[in-house]
């Protein structure tokens, strides 16, 4: 985890002002959240976003992995267990 620390730290150092600003109070969808790249953008986006919502879909053919449960338990996530190819996201805004 201290190395995921380091990383994820000066990943956000490395940014601008307006980088870092940029999802605040915002709301962020992560597909694919619980893979090794959603493991390290899901705690990056919850220590250092800002956002007013994170949500994270993935199927977990894997497995459901024990640091993603964590996020949820401690409410720092919104967690879907679904298949983003055959998820009904409801109507669209706008029609073609």
């Amino acid at each position: 985890m201290k190395i995921l620390e380091e990383d994820i730290r000066h990943i956000h150092d490395s940014l601008s002002r307006a980088e870092k600003s940029f999802y605040q109070d915002g709301v962020i969808l992560v597909t694919g959240c619980a893979g090794s790249l959603g493991y390290e953008l899901m705690h990056y986006l919850v220590k250092y976003s800002g956002a007013k919502r994170i949500i994270g879909i993935d199927n977990c053919c894997l497995g459901f992995p024990n640091w993603l449960r964590r996020l949820v338990e401690k409410n720092e996530i919104i967690f879907y267990q679904e298949d983003i190819s055959t998820v009904d996201l409801g109507s669209p805004v706008f029609d073609s």
